[in-house]
């Protein structure tokens, strides 16, 4: 059993969801606590390669502990009729059950790590787990860079950047109703730029930074960035990681946005 504040472990929920104009990236996730101080969520969105996430937070607990969670939305839905603190208790093997208590309210959720990781998905929850832990495990915090089969590949730039400047930006993609979801990043003479929407409906452009670069550079971004920066507060990493090797393509550039001690990976896509 761990004790956790509800808002917080809500806030996990949402953070590792991700919406996007096209629903939500991450539909399901393994919640696990490392037996120290941490419970976190660690998950590849449903295309299993244009992004992996890790969330965490803070809650004491002398003893590890693992729950599969085959439908976030379903455990949010759940969590909303609940008090402020709520105690997850797993029972049986591998925890194939949920149990969510405050007060003198118990709800029980189904939850086995064989279930699918997403509906159309070939693989098992605890299967996705794993495969995303392991590409996770690419990305390293203290270099902002990610290790490749070659070797470590340092991110090109990084910079400090207001979580609420980004989304603020991020969010006038939906001007005039009409969301895109894709966000254009542009670094030039005159700093670092977002760039949202078009003529039609509102083209804007957001300086995020005003410190000039010597070389024009345009890259595009998809993966809920929006609804990810409205979930945070405070000061953010950016670290932007080229692979050479897909030069002109899908996936040139790689987004490593820090926050504290988490993190979202975020491949570009084209135009």
């Amino acid at each position: 059993m761990i004790a956790v504040p509800k808002s917080e472990l809500e806030s996990l929920l949402k953070k590792a969801q991700r919406k996007s104009v096209d629903g939500c990236l991450v539909e399901s996730c393994i919640i696990e606590h490392d037996g120290k101080e941490t419970l976190s969520i660690t998950s590849l969105v449903k295309d299993g390669v244009s992004s992996v996430g890790k969330f965490s937070l803070k809650v004491i607990c002398e003893h590890p502990q693992i729950w599969p969670v085959p439908s976030i939305d379903n455990l949010l839905k759940v969590l909303k009729y609940h008090g402020r603190t709520v105690r997850l208790t797993g029972q049986r093997e591998w925890n194939s059950q949920i149990q969510v208590r405050s007060g003198s309210k118990k709800t029980t959720l189904t939850a086995s790590p064989q279930a699918l990781a997403y509906p159309s998905s070939p693989d098992t929850l605890l299967e996705w787990h794993t495969k995303s832990t392991k590409i996770a495990e690419k990305i390293n915090l203290e270099t902002m860079s990610y290790e490749s089969a070659e070797g470590p590949i340092a991110s090109a730039m990084a910079f400090h950047v207001d979580s609420t400047d980004l989304f603020e930006a991020f969010r006038c993609d939906g001007m005039n109703g009409k969301k895109t979801g894709k966000y254009k990043f542009v670094f030039d003479e005159n700093g670092f730029h977002i760039e949202t929407g078009t003529e039609l409906k509102g083209l804007t452009k957001t300086t995020i930074n005003g410190y000039g670069f010597g070389d024009r550079r345009t890259m595009y971004f998809e993966g809920g960035l929006e609804d990810l920066t409205k979930q945070i507060v405070g000061d953010v990493t950016l670290g932007f990681v080229q692979f050479r090797t897909r030069k002109g393509s899908a996936g040139e550039w790689g987004l490593i946005v820090k926050i504290d001690d988490d993190f979202v990976f975020q491949t570009s896509v084209i135009e």
